[in-house]
C-alpha cells in the first residue's frame, strides 16, 4: 500500500512540476462531516497546484484533520484533476487516509469531487471549496463525509 502511495504522489508531484502554465501553493482550514455520524472534524492543509492549460490542472494536498469527539485524527495525502472555468474550478481526487487514535481505524485508500471558487484572482487568491469524501476504512465504519475549505494561494 505504502508504494501505491509513493507512486501517486510521485505521479502528481511530476505532472503540476512539469505543467507548463502556473504554479501556485497555498494552505487552508478544514472542516470535515461524516455523513452518517453526528462527529465533526477540524484541521488545516497545505496544498501544491499547476496547470497544464488554461482550463486543466492538477494539485497535491496533504491536511490534518482531528475529530476530537471519537479520539481520532487523520493525515490525507491526496492529489486532484480539476477543471477551471473562469474563477470557478471542479474536479476528482484520489488519496491515501493515515489515521491514529484511540478509535483504531485502518489506513486505506478514498476518492473525492470537489467544486471551488477562487474569490480574489491572482497572485494572492482567497478559495473556497465544497468536497464530497467517499471513504470506507476498515474498523472505521463508513466515513463518507462533505467537507468544507478555505484559504489562500500565492502565485497564479
Amino acid at each position: 500500500m505504502i508504494k501505491r502511495l509513493i507512486i501517486t504522489a510521485a505521479l502528481v508531484a511530476a505532472a503540476i512540476a512539469l505543467a507548463p502554465d502556473a504554479h501556485a501553493q497555498g494552505v487552508y482550514a478544514a472542516w470535515w462531516n461524516p455523513r452518517h455520524s453526528d462527529v465533526n472534524g477540524y484541521g488545516g492543509g497545505i496544498r501544491f497546484t499547476g496547470s497544464f492549460t488554461p482550463v486543466l490542472g492538477s494539485d497535491l494536498r496533504v491536511s490534518y484533520i482531528n475529530f476530537s469527539d471519537i479520539d481520532a485524527s487523520t493525515i490525507p495525502v491526496e492529489g486532484t484533476v480539476f477543471a477551471k472555468l473562469g474563477n470557478m474550478y471542479a474536479g476528482i481526487g484520489y488519496g491515501y487516509y493515515f489515521f491514529s487514535g484511540d478509535a483504531n481505524i485502518d489506513d486505506d485508500w478514498g476518492w473525492y469531487l470537489l467544486g471551488g471558487i477562487n474569490i480574489i484572482p491572482a497572485p494572492v487568491k482567497v478559495f473556497g471549496e465544497f468536497k464530497w469524501q467517499m471513504l470506507d476504512p476498515g474498523n472505521g465504519g463508513d466515513l463518507d463525509s462533505y467537507a468544507f475549505h478555505l484559504g489562500v494561494m500565492l502565485g497564479r
